[in-house]
């Protein structure tokens, strides 16, 4: 079995809160002007159209 599919299958992801997201911009973690996106949880990167 590939190592990857592994990892994914035995691992848990966890579910961020807008108070989550909001305390990694504070912390510095997530850039303010990062192009993302809270989607049940899961913080989505979204794509830079031009």
């Amino acid at each position: 079995m590939n190592v990857i599919v592994q990892l994914l299958e035995t691992s848990q992801l966890h579910r961020f809160t807008l108070d989550d997201v909001l305390r990694m911009q504070e912390a510095g973690i997530l850039d303010e002007s990062a192009r993302v996106e809270l989607i049940d949880g899961a913080l989505a990167e979204l794509p830079i159209i031009r």
